[in-house]
């Protein structure tokens, strides 16, 4: 997943807490690295594939309190996971 194919997904916002911070919650979406749009759409991939799947519909509400405009963020995940469905990385077996 490159810069190209992330910024199709145009997330005009974004929130992400330092790994090192202890006080995040498990739906925070975590950084290592400097936050930026590409850094924040990887991590919050890796964070929809490694929560379990009970939690999904918690996490996706917990992303929608927490940002300014709900509906926009939910339409560019749903637009992120759209162009990540060619990837490898989303496929199921």
């Amino acid at each position: 997943m490159k810069g190209q194919n992330i910024k199709k997904s145009l997330f005009s916002e974004w929130r992400t807490i330092d790994t090192a911070q202890s006080a995040a919650s498990i739906f925070d979406i975590t950084h290592d690295q400097e936050p930026t749009l590409e850094n924040y759409c990887i991590a919050l991939l890796e964070k929809v594939f490694t929560i379990p799947q009970s939690q999904l519909p918690e996490f996706i509400n917990y992303q929608l309190q927490i940002a300014q405009d709900g509906n926009t963020w939910l339409n560019k995940f749903e637009k992120l996971l759209a162009i990540m469905k060619n990837y490898s990385l989303v496929k199921r077996h």
